[in-house]
């Protein structure tokens, strides 16, 4: 699954949404001091460049690329005097490593964008502004300070056909502006497009190309310049029914969350998809390894009862295969090679619960069950690293795959949590674990480490993973509109029993 196409769907999911939306003008009794108070809570997607520094021999003619950044960010805000705010921001990073490769055995070279992944933790604080320009657009204007960190990014080890990548610290500081152009809702909260710009003070990695006539470094930058596209919760509704009585909050919060006995509900969802490689070996060098890509899921909850439902789902998920080589003494990894991508497609159906409050509100949902997946991938080679001082070698190994089977269960455990939009539309957020039980594709070792006897070992995948997604949930309703009115009068009497 490559990125473009996650990346379109992104936007596509995103536009489809906003046209269901209407977009809503300030009312008569519409408080900005009350609107610009307390917590607000942002999602968002960024998606900008990064330059690529590399400096290639003289012959070879290359100029140094542009390179695509993602994240993904939560963000909270605090407003407490005339729309300015306190914010902090909570995300992860993709960046992107190009690489080369020699055509036709001509002494000619190009790029190919995306064949390494590097992740990083980002979190930052900072300032913001928030001012309406109508009565129906704002402004979000903020500065922030802020660090990328990142351990040993995956990459591809030194080998005959791929460089070496390392970090170059395990913290890199940097300052963010950006600009927001929020667009009120019907319930008052904004959809948020934004321009921002986030100055690294430092190469967030390093690497060297060892195919070339001669050894060349390159790096990446952790500065970028980007959109964005988020949801922003104000809460404006909630605290205006708050300041009203308990009575108007508990009406709001019945009509904002009341889900009915008989709903069935659709859902899509993009995810980060994180899939286990295991690896046995005896003396502890060659060890797991776990890649990060993107999957994507649709999901049918039909309801059995108020608090009870059965769901159906369908995913997609992109994986790589790898180790992780640990020093001698076993403190510290110093390579992680990942082959593929390579896809598994999992149907899955469980039980869910509902968990409510005492007045009927959901809260959050769990559902457990069983999923049939089906892969069908294998690869072979060899990974060294020779000791320049000794000429011996540090470690080396052959490996390959052997399928054993293309259909296997895993069991799952699923996390769920909504935020409504309109009166059907929810944006969903879900982590799922995966637990494998069969060996669908075992991978055997032979080599010698570190001075030690040569030796033979096993790795294996089971399906193994779990994922975090965020996507949009729609409410089709119950069988009939009677059904549903007869649900609701026995959710009222319910709450005239308990007032007795």
């Amino acid at each position: 699954m490559s990125y473009m196409n996650v990346h379109g769907l992104l936007w596509l999911t995103v536009f489809l949404m906003v046209q269901s939306i209407e977009l809503h003008g300030q009312s008569q009794d519409f408080d900005q001091k009350d609107f610009f108070s307390g917590f607000h809570f942002s999602v968002s997607g960024n998606s900008g460049f990064s330059k690529f520094g590399f400096e290639p021999p003289s012959t070879i003619s290359l100029k140094s690329p542009l390179l695509t950044q993602n994240s993904a960010n939560m963000e909270v805000q605090y407003y407490f005097n005339k729309g300015l705010c306190l914010s902090t921001s909570l995300g992860y990073l993709f960046a992107t490593q190009k690489n080369y490769r020699k055509q036709g055995g001509d002494e000619w070279y190009h790029y190919r964008d995306g064949l390494a992944w590097l992740g990083y933790r980002n979190i930052d604080i900072g300032l913001g502004l928030s001012r309406f320009l109508t009565s129906k657009l704002l402004i979000k204007p903020s500065i922030k300070l802020g660090s990328l960190e990142g351990r040993f990014p995956r990459g591809l080890t030194r080998q005959q056909d791929g460089p070496r990548i390392e970090a170059t610290k395990r913290v890199n500081p940097y300052v963010l502006a950006q600009v927001d152009l929020g667009f009120l809702l019907r319930k008052y909260n904004t959809i948020d497009v934004g321009f921002y710009y986030r100055h690294s003070f430092s190469d967030i990695y390093v690497g060297t190309y060892f195919d070339f006539p001669e050894p060349t470094a390159f790096s990446g930058s952790g500065s970028e310049l980007g959109m964005s596209l988020g949801y922003s919760f104000t809460g404006y509704n909630r605290r205006l029914a708050k300041s009203k009585s308990k009575k108007d909050l508990l009406e709001y919060k019945m009509a904002f969350r009341h889900i009915g006995e008989r709903d069935k509900l659709i859902e899509a969802s993009v995810d980060l998809f994180s899939f286990t490689s295991f690896n046995d070996d005896p003396e502890g060098i060659i060890t797991n390894s776990v890649s990060y890509s993107v999957g994507l899921r649709l999901e049918a909850e039909f309801g059995l009862s108020q608090h009870r439902f059965w769901e159906l789902g369908w995913h997609l998920g992109q994986y790589f295969t790898g180790y992780t080589i640990l020093n001698e003494d076993k403190s510290d990894k110093i390579a992680e090679s990942q082959s593929g991508p390579d896809y598994q497609i999992a149907i899955s159906s469980g039980y869910g619960i509902r968990f409510v409050t005492k007045q009927e509100i959901q809260i959050i949902t769990l559902s457990a069950g069983i999923a049939i997946n089906g892969t069908l991938t294998g690869s072979h080679g060899s990974f060294s690293s020779l000791d320049q001082d000794t000429n011996e070698y540090n470690y080396k190994f052959e490996f390959g795959d052997v399928d054993k089977t293309f259909i296997y269960p895993t069991a799952y455990v699923n996390l769920n949590k909504d935020f409504q939009l309109t009166n059907k539309m929810y944006v969903s957020v879900n982590y799922r674990y995966n637990q494998g039980f069969i060996k669908n594709v075992v991978r055997t070792y032979e080599g010698q480490s570190y001075g030690s006897p040569s030796r033979q070992f096993e790795g294996f995948r089971n399906g193994t993973s779990w994922t975090l997604g965020i996507g949009l949930k729609y409410n089709l309703g119950g069988e009939t509109q009677e059904m549903n009115d007869e649900d609701d009068r026995r959710q009222k009497s319910k709450r005239s029993r308990r007032k007795k």
